[in-house]
């Protein structure tokens, strides 16, 4: 099997797994990218940070939670249907969902304090560089992730009836799961990727980042952007 035949297969497989869990439900959907994020912090401490088991456990509980409570909890409160009325009730919702929730954001905050002293009483020979690196992690793999719950719900707005309005004195608000628009990104993202990658290893010879990947080329680059738009 060549290169090239490995990687279709895994891709094929990769996203069978993927539209499934878009697709089946909403708990589907969120499983998914939350496993997703949590693989991807892993393998960022494993790259950056000095080897320790104890610290990677704590830095996956705090990214969990911060999936958790900027994800999942948000998505979900804003799934129920609400009655707006004249005195306006969304306000409320809202002081209510945070009220509701402050102490996961709380232990959110405690998880990282304890890190903060466990780097510091710890024998590591780069206590502060480890947390940075441990902080830029949750952001850049697991944060991404949390803005999907945006993305995953369709607003909607209608009277005691059933018909669409704009919000008149009694309203119901809330809001369908739909995982169209993250299928479409993910399209782009394959169809950019494949097409960058059969450009770059057939055509390809100007570097376009060799520190960092030293195999992409600027035709691969150019290839794969172009396919995206198209796919676009």
């Amino acid at each position: 099997m060549t290169n090239f035949q490995r990687r279709a297969l895994t891709a094929t497989i990769f996203a069978a797994v993927m539209l499934v869990g878009l697709f089946l439900n909403m708990w589907s959907f969120y499983v998914l990218f939350f496993v997703i994020s949590m693989g991807c912090l892993w393998e960022f401490l494993r790259l950056t940070t000095e080897e320790n088991k104890l610290r990677s456990i704590l830095v996956m509980c705090v990214g969990a939670l911060f999936f958790i409570t900027k994800n999942l909890a948000t998505n979900f409160i804003y799934s129920e249907t609400f009655y707006l009325n004249e005195n306006s009730a969304y306000p409320q919702i809202i002081n209510s969902f945070f009220q509701n929730n402050a102490w996961l954001d709380t232990f959110f905050y405690v998880l990282v304090f304890i890190g903060l002293i466990f780097e510091l009483f710890h024998k590591n020979t780069k206590p502060f560089q480890n947390i940075g690196l441990a902080v830029v992690g949750v952001f850049y793999t697991v944060f991404p992730f949390t803005l999907i719950s945006g993305l995953s719900s369709e607003f909607f707005l209608k009277n005691v009836n059933g018909f669409a309005t704009y919000p008149p004195l009694s309203t119901q608000i809330g809001t369908s799961f739909t995982p169209n628009i993250v299928a479409g990104i993910l399209f782009l993202t394959w169809a950019n990727d494949t097409f960058a990658y059969i450009v770059g290893s057939k055509i390809g010879k100007t570097p376009l980042f060799p520190r960092i990947s030293p195999k992409k080329t600027w035709e691969g680059t150019v290839g794969g952007g172009i396919m995206c738009i198209l796919t676009g």
